[in-house]
């Protein structure tokens, strides 16, 4: 029999290693933007730690 198991988020964002680079989506109400961007890390139930992506990237967003 195929059992399934459920995996939280939290476990996921740790599978992530720092230094990856993760695909955003801003999504404002008149738009969204799409940037990529290095992922530094996460203190755990509280913060996610991006490195700021490039201004001329984030474009109007």
């Amino acid at each position: 029999m195929l059992k399934t198991q459920e995996v939280g988020q939290d476990t996921l964002l740790t599978a992530i290693s720092a230094g990856s680079i993760v695909d955003l989506e801003i999504c404002l109400p008149a738009n969204s933007k799409r940037v990529k961007t290095a992922y530094v890390g996460m203190l755990q139930g509280a913060f996610l730690f991006l490195n700021h992506p490039n201004p001329k990237r984030l474009g109007a967003a």
